[in-house]
């Protein structure tokens, strides 16, 4: 066991944060693609965001089944920020993985990954192809975002978009301790942690091979009219944002071809 900036960590192993929202069938979809990894040193870690459903039942069952590789918390409704990081002060793992309750990871994500990382002691957060695929699996776009472009430092590209998913990277945890607590903004908190690590001018790098899935359904998504600009929340929540990701693009120090 290494110690860490804030708590101490397992060598080798991931820790996949999964929070949830009245989800409670696809999450169970969600944590058989994680059960699904070659690499097998890991951590599932449910965090429950106060849902109405039997969601919480779902993910109890899950630990009481096997303690071992589960742990569970249930926190009040706060939103997908504050559900990470009950998660992520749970994670006993040397490098962390953000899993939605909608999306899907593929078999090989930790092995590759991994290796990468473990091969690339420079380089700070692995990352790989992100497929968009309806709910039966069939592919909608193949290299989802900009996850097929080869990048070695998240700024300046972030200004123009998260370019990437919640899923798509695996953070060393050395990385995720220095960036600190998840955001409480509503929308785009995932943009905002991102952009925190651009600032430590974080060292990224692409294993260069298929690594998730993003679901495309017409279920609730947390992210549905996120830039809707008629509703003050979500303008605030915009403006909050906006000088987040300029604020830690200053602090990057790339601005001379921003």
């Amino acid at each position: 066991m290494t110690s860490g900036s804030s708590n101490a960590f397992i060598k080798g192993l991931v820790s996949t944060i999964i929070p949830v929202f009245n989800r409670q069938e696809m999450v169970k979809i969600a944590i058989q693609s994680v059960l699904e990894q070659t690499y097998q040193n890991l951590e599932i870690i449910l965090v429950d965001d106060g849902s109405t459903d039997k969601t919480a039942q779902v993910c109890q069952a899950y630990c009481h089944e096997n303690p071992n590789l589960y742990k569970f918390v249930s926190i009040s409704n706060s939103g997908p920020g504050p559900a990470r990081e009950a998660g992520r002060q749970l994670a006993a793992g040397e490098f962390i993985q953000y899993l939605d309750s909608d999306d899907i990871l593929t078999p090989n994500k930790f092995t590759d990954q991994v290796s990468l990382l473990n091969s690339h002691p420079d380089v700070d957060i692995a990352y790989g192809i992100t497929n968009l695929v309806d709910l039966n699996g069939a592919i909608m776009k193949s290299g989802f975002k900009w996850t097929t472009k080869d990048y070695s430092f998240i700024f300046p590209f972030l200004l123009v978009d998260r370019w990437w998913c919640t899923h798509t990277p695996l953070y060393r945890r050395t990385l995720t301790d220095r960036m600190g607590a998840w955001s409480n903004l509503r929308w785009s908190q995932d943009w905002e942690y991102d952009a925190r690590a651009g600032a430590l001018n974080a060292k990224i790098k692409s294993c260069n091979s298929h690594v998730s899935n993003h679901v495309h359904h017409d279920n609730m998504r947390q992210t549905n009219k996120a830039d809707f600009y008629g509703d003050p929340i979500r303008l605030k929540n915009r403006a909050a944002l906006l000088t987040a990701l300029w604020k830690n693009y200053l602090l990057s120090g790339t601005t001379s071809h921003g």
